[in-house]
């Protein structure tokens, strides 16, 4: 199966200290700007801050259960390795 989101996505995140915001300076790579689509991008970013958001406490149920829901259809397009990696990150 082919993942949107993938171990050499999280390894530039990585790179990156967790801002892939980054890649637009000039002094990043060409090679790692063009490496991933923007989509790639968008997608590893909502799914780490939904991971960071299921964390809080103080959650309204309603809203909770929303973001479970939209964390589990993220985790659809990412490679099992890479969801591993990030929950036990952000746990």
């Amino acid at each position: 199966m082919h993942y949107l989101v993938n171990k050499a996505l999280l390894d530039l995140h990585d790179k990156y200290d967790g801002d892939l915001g980054l890649l637009d300076e000039r002094w990043a790579s060409k090679e790692d700007r063009v490496a991933f689509s923007s989509e790639q991008i968008r997608t590893l970013g909502e799914y780490v801050d939904k991971l960071h958001i299921s964390r809080a406490c103080n959650l309204a149920q309603e809203f909770r259960s929303s973001v479970e829901t939209r964390i589990k259809e993220l985790e659809e397009r990412i490679e099992p390795e890479v969801v591993t990696i990030l929950r036990k990150r952000i746990s």
